[in-house]
């Protein structure tokens, strides 16, 4: 891991936030990575906090092994 990232203590982009019924869903893109990866939070009306990550194809294809 020759490849060590300091932490710039810099705010990140704010999260594009959404709702569809009663569910708020939070796409937060992700910093210090390739265009289009994105953290995805989806929070319901029972309480339940659901969490996903897209990426593009080829950040996902290098990471998978």
């Amino acid at each position: 891991m020759s490849d060590r990232r300091i932490l710039d203590r810099a705010r990140g982009a704010n999260p594009d936030i959404r709702s569809t019924g009663n569910d708020l869903t939070f796409h937060c893109p992700i910093v210090g990575l390739p265009d289009g990866s994105c953290l995805h939070l989806r929070c319901d009306a029972s309480g339940d906090v659901f969490v996903s990550l897209s990426a593009p194809e080829r950040v996902t294809a290098r990471h998978a092994a």
